[in-house]
């Protein structure tokens, strides 16, 4: 499940918020890896339009 969806299905604080996350980080990871073996230099962009008003030091507490 993608990150927004378990987000809007579950809720901010839900545990699938974090095994999305987790699935989504080692997507990129592998990416990343691939490219490196093949060579390729690629840049990576994370972007969102999703924010409930709560800073970063919030979720650390």
């Amino acid at each position: 499940m993608a990150v927004y969806s378990a987000g809007h299905t579950y809720g901010p604080e839900a545990p699938e918020i974090l095994a999305a996350t987790i699935e989504i980080d080692r997507q990129i990871a592998e990416l990343w890896e691939a490219s490196e073996r093949a060579g390729i230099e690629i840049s990576l962009l994370k972007a969102n339009d999703q924010w409930d008003g709560r800073s970063g030091s919030e979720y650390l507490r």
